[in-house]
């Protein structure tokens, strides 16, 4: 058995948040909190096996990894109406790994909870990483202390 070929293919990440906000002024805030997020992929492999339906050879790997994040953020609110806001934030984010897990599908149609991604390649998750975050959101305010936020990221 040897490795020709794999392809990775993204997963819809997940991602969920307890924020708190600080206003230093009516258009600029501060943003921190905890974030719980996924990360993930499917490796699709081509392996060139002696046997084709041999158990033991993965042909595809569903691999998934969750994060704890703590955001450190600043907001600028570009427009805001009497409740609504819209607004942009940057900042950076420092993630602390939970767990991970993979689960594959064999040659033989089987699923099994593996490591193939971890033993082959070498890979690791990282315990700690830090990424830069952009974002750009609308907030609507049902009083002074407490909001609904809408925030899609980018994260690298």
């Amino acid at each position: 058995m040897w490795f020709p070929s794999f392809t990775f293919k993204t997963k819809l990440n997940i991602s969920g948040a307890i924020k708190f906000h600080f206003h230093f002024t009516k258009k600029i805030e501060v943003k921190t909190g905890l974030n719980y997020s996924t990360k993930g992929f499917i490796i699709q492999y081509n392996f060139l096996a002696s046997f084709p339906y041999d158990p033991s050879v993965p042909i595809e790997s569903n691999y998934k990894v969750n994060y704890a994040d703590i955001p450190m953020m600043i907001s600028f609110h570009f427009i805001q109406l009497k409740k609504i806001s819209f607004f942009t934030s940057i900042g950076l984010v420092t993630s602390f790994f939970i767990n991970q897990n993979e689960n594959s599908v064999m040659a033989d149609g089987s699923q099994k909870e593996s490591d193939f991604y971890t033993i082959f390649y070498r890979q690791k998750s990282n315990p700690v990483f830090w990424s830069i975050s952009i974002d750009v959101g609308v907030k609507y305010s049902f009083n002074e202390k407490i909001s609904i936020v809408s925030d899609p990221y980018f994260r690298y």
